[in-house]
């Protein structure tokens, strides 16, 4: 490898790196977006739970046994 080759290879590298940031970026994105739709379609079955939370007076929780 010639000098001139090398030096054109590190004038290029941080285009590169900004080239693979950018795609991994757009992967991440779609596949972000893949997930909610999935975790969307999964909750459609599901039905509202209601919870009812007792204690004692004032506030405070004491053992039953």
């Amino acid at each position: 490898m010639s000098e001139r080759d090398a030096r054109g290879l590190r004038a290029r590298l941080p285009w590169l790196i900004l080239a693979a940031v950018v795609i991994l970026l757009v992967a991440a994105s779609v596949a972000a977006a893949e997930a909610k739709d999935r975790g969307e379609a999964a909750e459609e079955d599901w039905a509202p739970v209601t919870l009812l939370y007792m204690t004692d007076v004032k506030g405070k929780i004491e053992p039953c046994g």
